[in-house]
């Protein structure tokens, strides 16, 4: 699964999700610069309006969540430059699981995007089993295979 953030996505409402977010990671983390936190919603947010638009997902209207597949799983959506970081996603993601006050998200879908070229690929889909995060799939899915994995 791989897009082009400029050519597959509507550019508007991806903005207005990076915008929304932003303001509100911003409001709970006063320390960092709203364009500064801006810049990395846009980088973050391209995926998971690529899944809206094109699979079938939805946004996931709870605070600081991410969407919900077409069959209601949540999911979060990580986005890191290169492969080789996603384990370090992946640490992060298992870290959080231990604080009580998280409401974690069923699966973790990962991409891998060049800010430069705003392209994006699936690195792989991830399921919570006891706490730590397991990748049931590689990259190469189909619309229908992702669904029927997230169920």
């Amino acid at each position: 699964m791989e897009f082009n953030a400029l050519e597959s996505i509507n550019r508007e409402q991806w903005l207005q999700r990076s915008v929304d977010e932003a303001v509100l990671i911003q409001k709970k983390s006063w320390h960092r610069k709203l364009g500064e936190v801006l810049e990395k919603c846009i980088y973050g947010q391209a995926p998971e309006q690529w899944l809206i638009e094109h699979h079938g997902f939805t946004n996931n209207p709870a605070p600081y969540q991410d969407v919900l597949a077409p069959n209601g799983r949540s999911v979060e959506v990580k986005t890191t430059a290169t492969p080789a970081w996603a384990n370090y996603v992946i640490e992060r993601q298992e870290d959080y699981a231990n604080e009580s006050w998280r409401d974690m998200a069923e699966y973790v879908m990962i991409f891998v995007g060049s800010k430069k070229l705003l392209t994006y690929s699936l690195e792989g889909v991830y399921k919570w089993e006891d706490k730590r995060l397991v990748k049931i799939s590689e990259n190469s899915l189909s619309t229908e295979n992702l669904i029927s994995l997230l169920s």
